[in-house]
């Protein structure tokens, strides 16, 4: 699960940051994500992909993770390990590539940081004036 976490993590950092830039972005997200979804063998089993469309298959991140739940849930067996570490080193670049593109994002090009915004703002104490209570 911490592997999905830090993909699915860094996939989202990656997304936002090119989002900022790249208002068009959410549009290939969109088809991006559909493809995803019938590629992805939650359906269907791995196996009966055809040998010939198997590299281009297992280029999908997904696959490794359904099947590994697949394995553990479904047939009681271990994932394949060898796929998991693979999956552990990508999802790790993708978090970190997605982390350097958030924090590049987050200063404008005059090197200025952008204002984030939080929940509770320690340093106002008071109301602005002309604000309702």
């Amino acid at each position: 699960m911490a592997v999905q976490f830090a993909l699915t993590l860094g996939l989202a950092y990656l997304v936002a940051s090119l989002n900022v830039t790249f208002r068009d972005t959410q549009q290939l997200v969109t088809l991006l994500l559909l493809l995803l979804f019938f590629l992805t063998p939650i359906f269907y089993d791995a196996g009966s992909v055809p040998e010939r469309y198997r590299p281009l298959y297992d280029l999908n991140p997904f696959v490794v993770l359904i099947d590994a739940y697949r394995a553990t849930l479904l047939r009681g067996t271990m994932p394949d390990m060898v796929g998991l570490r693979k999956m552990t080193v990508t999802s790790a670049g993708v978090k970190v590539a997605g982390s350097t593109g958030r924090s590049k994002m987050a200063t404008k090009p005059s090197g200025r940081r952008l204002r984030t915004f939080s929940v509770y703002d320690s340093t106002q104490t008071t109301l602005p004036s002309g604000s309702a209570t």
